[in-house]
């Protein structure tokens, strides 16, 4: 990990912002691929080699319920007892991970939790 203050601008009042800018592992399978997140107003840039340039685009955005389904696989929890905990259908449960994997672009459940932690979504 490696990390440091850089200054981006001062405002007309004379406020001096900073960003912490964290390098870290990469959850993407793309080698090239870099993301500038703002984990607080939930934006997202990433530069795209063609344009050399930076896109924005915003995170993903979870349910509250698919925040505590993947809360409780996160846990441990298997989808029968996940349905028991909250109250739901199993094929409910099973419908909010497909909406998660859709939305997280991922495969399975690890795989989403670890994403959904890095973004900063649970």
């Amino acid at each position: 990990m490696n990390h440091k203050l850089i200054p981006i601008r001062i405002t007309e009042e004379g406020e001096l912002w900073l960003v912490l800018c964290i390098v870290s592992l990469s959850i993407s399978k793309n080698k090239k691929l870099a993301i500038a997140k703002n984990i607080k107003d939930r934006k997202q840039f990433i530069y795209c080699n063609n344009s050399k340039s930076w896109i924005q685009s915003a995170l993903p955005q979870l349910t509250e319920k698919e925040k505590e389904v993947l809360q409780l696989a996160c846990q441990g929890y298997t989808n029968q007892q996940i349905a028991e905990k909250i109250s739901l259908n199993i094929n409910t449960v099973k419908f909010h991970k497909r909406d998660i994997f859709e939305k997280l672009n991922t495969t399975n459940c690890t795989e989403s939790i670890l994403k959904a932690s890095h973004w900063g979504l649970l």
